[in-house]
Protein backbone atom coordinates (compact mmCIF):
# COMPACT_ATOMS: atom_id res chain seq x y z
CA UNK A 1 0.00 0.00 0.00
CA UNK A 2 1.22 3.60 -0.95
CA UNK A 3 -0.34 6.94 -0.32
CA UNK A 4 -3.45 6.18 1.68
CA UNK A 5 -5.32 9.23 1.78
CA UNK A 6 -8.87 9.88 3.69
CA UNK A 7 -11.20 12.80 2.70
CA UNK A 8 -13.94 14.18 5.22
CA UNK A 9 -15.82 14.90 1.82
CA UNK A 10 -16.47 13.51 -1.77
CA UNK A 11 -13.81 14.02 -3.69
CA UNK A 12 -14.68 14.92 -7.54
CA UNK A 13 -13.77 13.42 -10.57
CA UNK A 14 -11.23 15.77 -11.52
CA UNK A 15 -9.81 15.64 -8.27
CA UNK A 16 -9.55 11.92 -8.09
CA UNK A 17 -8.05 12.15 -11.27
CA UNK A 18 -5.15 14.32 -9.95
CA UNK A 19 -4.27 11.91 -7.59
CA UNK A 20 -4.15 9.41 -9.61
CA UNK A 21 -1.73 11.32 -12.25
CA UNK A 22 0.62 12.65 -9.70
CA UNK A 23 3.00 10.04 -8.72
CA UNK A 24 5.74 11.96 -7.33
CA UNK A 25 3.94 11.44 -3.46
CA UNK A 26 4.34 15.56 -3.34
CA UNK A 27 2.42 16.78 -0.64
CA UNK A 28 0.98 19.31 -2.30
CA UNK A 29 -1.79 17.44 -4.11
CA UNK A 30 -5.80 17.91 -3.68
CA UNK A 31 -6.62 19.79 -0.83
CA UNK A 32 -3.70 19.97 1.67
CA UNK A 33 -5.06 22.30 3.53
CA UNK A 34 -8.53 21.77 3.17
CA UNK A 35 -10.26 18.46 4.38
CA UNK A 36 -7.36 16.11 3.81
CA UNK A 37 -7.88 13.93 7.23
CA UNK A 38 -5.16 11.07 6.97
CA UNK A 39 -2.41 10.80 4.88
CA UNK A 40 0.28 8.08 5.13
CA UNK A 41 3.18 8.39 2.06
CA UNK A 42 5.05 5.23 4.18
CA UNK A 43 8.20 7.30 3.14
CA UNK A 44 10.79 5.43 5.51
CA UNK A 45 13.15 2.62 5.17
CA UNK A 46 12.10 0.37 7.84
CA UNK A 47 8.99 -0.44 9.55
CA UNK A 48 8.89 -3.93 11.66
CA UNK A 49 6.00 -4.54 14.52
CA UNK A 50 5.58 -1.62 16.68
CA UNK A 51 6.95 0.92 14.34
CA UNK A 52 5.78 4.56 13.78
CA UNK A 53 4.37 6.14 10.68
CA UNK A 54 3.62 10.09 10.58
CA UNK A 55 0.33 11.15 9.36
CA UNK A 56 0.97 14.09 7.10
CA UNK A 57 -2.52 15.85 7.65
CA UNK A 58 -2.16 15.19 11.58
CA UNK A 59 0.92 14.57 13.46
CA UNK A 60 -1.55 13.86 16.20
CA UNK A 61 -2.57 10.55 14.73
CA UNK A 62 0.28 8.58 13.62
CA UNK A 63 -0.28 4.65 12.57
CA UNK A 64 1.08 1.78 14.66
CA UNK A 65 2.52 -0.89 12.72
CA UNK A 66 1.42 -4.66 14.06
CA UNK A 67 2.76 -7.43 12.02
CA UNK A 68 3.26 -10.82 13.21
CA UNK A 69 6.41 -10.87 11.98
CA UNK A 70 10.19 -8.98 12.10
CA UNK A 71 11.01 -8.52 9.02
CA UNK A 72 10.56 -5.01 7.53
CA UNK A 73 7.80 -4.53 5.45
CA UNK A 74 8.89 -1.45 3.52
CA UNK A 75 9.20 -2.45 -0.41
CA UNK A 76 9.56 -0.35 -3.55
CA UNK A 77 6.73 2.61 -3.91
CA UNK A 78 4.39 3.42 -6.15
CA UNK A 79 4.52 7.23 -5.34
CA UNK A 80 7.41 8.10 -3.95
CA UNK A 81 10.16 5.26 -3.05
CA UNK A 82 8.85 3.26 -0.71
CA UNK A 83 5.56 1.63 0.39
CA UNK A 84 4.45 -0.50 2.89
CA UNK A 85 3.70 -4.37 2.19
CA UNK A 86 1.35 -6.04 4.80
CA UNK A 87 0.86 -9.80 4.33
CA UNK A 88 -3.23 -10.32 4.73
CA UNK A 89 -2.57 -12.46 7.60
CA UNK A 90 -2.67 -10.23 10.53
CA UNK A 91 -0.53 -7.29 9.52
CA UNK A 92 -2.65 -3.97 9.73
CA UNK A 93 -2.12 -0.48 10.16
CA UNK A 94 -3.68 1.23 13.28
CA UNK A 95 -4.21 5.07 13.62
CA UNK A 96 -6.57 6.60 15.96
CA UNK A 97 -9.46 9.12 15.44
CA UNK A 98 -11.81 7.00 13.49
CA UNK A 99 -14.45 7.74 15.69
CA UNK A 100 -14.92 10.92 13.62
CA UNK A 101 -15.19 9.57 9.89
CA UNK A 102 -18.94 8.61 10.95
CA UNK A 103 -20.04 10.49 7.70
CA UNK A 104 -21.60 9.51 4.24
CA UNK A 105 -19.06 12.10 2.72
CA UNK A 106 -15.97 10.57 2.89
CA UNK A 107 -13.48 9.57 0.08
CA UNK A 108 -10.34 6.97 0.66
CA UNK A 109 -7.75 6.55 -2.26
CA UNK A 110 -4.66 5.02 -1.78
CA UNK A 111 -2.11 2.82 -4.18
CA UNK A 112 -2.39 -1.06 -3.71
CA UNK A 113 -0.45 -3.52 -5.25
CA UNK A 114 -2.13 -7.40 -4.46
CA UNK A 115 0.57 -10.22 -4.23
CA UNK A 116 -2.39 -12.97 -5.22
CA UNK A 117 -4.95 -12.09 -7.66
CA UNK A 118 -7.53 -14.48 -5.51
CA UNK A 119 -7.12 -12.68 -2.04
CA UNK A 120 -10.26 -11.43 -0.50
CA UNK A 121 -10.67 -8.90 2.37
CA UNK A 122 -10.35 -5.46 3.40
CA UNK A 123 -7.75 -3.02 2.42
CA UNK A 124 -8.86 -0.35 4.16
CA UNK A 125 -11.55 -0.49 6.62
CA UNK A 126 -13.35 1.63 9.82
CA UNK A 127 -13.57 -0.45 12.63
CA UNK A 128 -17.10 -1.89 12.43
CA UNK A 129 -19.19 0.57 15.22
CA UNK A 130 -22.85 -0.44 16.62
CA UNK A 131 -23.91 2.39 15.57
CA UNK A 132 -23.89 1.16 11.73
CA UNK A 133 -21.41 3.93 10.42
CA UNK A 134 -19.36 1.61 8.87
CA UNK A 135 -17.31 1.55 5.92
CA UNK A 136 -14.24 -0.87 3.78
CA UNK A 137 -12.40 -1.05 0.82
CA UNK A 138 -12.39 -4.54 -0.15
CA UNK A 139 -10.72 -6.51 -2.94
CA UNK A 140 -11.62 -9.87 -4.02
CA UNK A 141 -12.02 -12.57 -7.05
CA UNK A 142 -13.84 -9.94 -8.77
CA UNK A 143 -11.91 -6.98 -8.17
CA UNK A 144 -11.98 -3.69 -5.80
CA UNK A 145 -15.15 -2.76 -3.87
CA UNK A 146 -16.20 0.19 -1.81
CA UNK A 147 -18.74 -0.75 0.78
CA UNK A 148 -21.04 1.57 3.32
CA UNK A 149 -23.34 0.51 5.50
CA UNK A 150 -24.97 4.23 6.51
CA UNK A 151 -25.91 4.12 2.97
CA UNK A 152 -26.93 0.26 2.44
CA UNK A 153 -24.61 0.30 -0.44
CA UNK A 154 -21.48 -1.78 -2.06
CA UNK A 155 -20.34 -0.13 -5.62
CA UNK A 156 -17.34 -2.04 -7.77
CA UNK A 157 -14.54 0.40 -8.61
CA UNK A 158 -12.71 -1.95 -10.60
CA UNK A 159 -13.77 -5.39 -11.89
CA UNK A 160 -12.29 -8.22 -12.71
CA UNK A 161 -9.56 -10.28 -10.61
CA UNK A 162 -6.63 -7.90 -9.94
CA UNK A 163 -3.22 -8.73 -11.39
CA UNK A 164 -0.83 -10.02 -8.64
CA UNK A 165 2.24 -7.69 -8.77
CA UNK A 166 0.58 -4.58 -10.46
CA UNK A 167 -0.44 -1.22 -8.40
CA UNK A 168 -3.82 0.02 -8.37
CA UNK A 169 -4.68 3.20 -7.90
CA UNK A 170 -8.45 2.71 -5.85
Amino acid sequence: MDDLRIYTSTLSIDELGQLYRDRTGDAVSVRVNGDLFTRFDFEQRFATDGSLFTNAADETRGGLLHSATAQNRIVPGAAGNYALSLNGAGDYLESPGGETLKSTKLSVCAWVKPEAGNAAGAVIAQRWHSDGLNWALRMGNSGFAWQHSAVDVSANIQSGAPTPGQWYHV
